[in-house]
């Protein structure tokens, strides 16, 4: 069964609700969203649910709508080791579950469904996260992004050697 570090972060009081300067991630996102749209400017409708998506289901993992200053670089591994185990369409395939939930129920099945491609993962559900958490930095709300860097390791190089051969005389 996953363990969240819930219980501790309710125990130190840093949970929930804005406690001084300290704002929520539900709270990060939508002024991370106003400031994104402010002034006409769009910001496309799919990728702010998909920002939408990928802070629930952070709250989900962690269990609480954490103030973004406490969350550490082990909250955003720990949750990158639960999204390669969860399960594709997890909202669809076990209505009504948490992420941990879904996860747990689907290791349960004699065949479980496919999980997350590590791409995915990496392009949409990490970064969409780090995205908000970089507007929190950039706004004085937390002192670095714990996202940064924190990537699925896929085995491909990141810098790749060109696939063909520069033009020559």
């Amino acid at each position: 069964m996953l363990t969240a570090p819930e219980a501790e972060l309710i125990a130190t009081g840093l949970v929930g609700a804005n406690e001084g300067h300290k704002i929520s991630l539900s709270e990060a996102l939508n002024a991370f969203h106003e400031e994104r749209t402010a002034g006409g400017n769009s910001l496309a409708a799919k990728t702010m649910e998909e920002h939408r998506n990928a802070v629930r289901m952070f709250k989900e993992f962690i269990g609480a709508d954490i103030a973004v200053a406490v969350i550490t670089k082990k909250h955003i591994i720990d949750y990158k080791k639960a999204l390669i185990k969860t399960p594709n369409r997890y909202m669809m395939r076990f209505p009504g579950l948490t992420l941990p939930d879904a996860i747990n129920a689907n290791a349960k099945l004699p065949k479980p469904f496919p999980t997350l491609a590590p791409k995915t993962v990496n392009m949409k559900w990490l970064s969409h996260l780090s995205g908000v958490l970089n507007w929190a930095v950039e706004n004085g709300q937390m002192e670095f992004n714990p996202a940064k860097g924190v990537r699925v390791d896929t085995g491909k190089k990141t810098h790749q050697e060109p696939s063909r051969l520069a033009l020559t005389k």
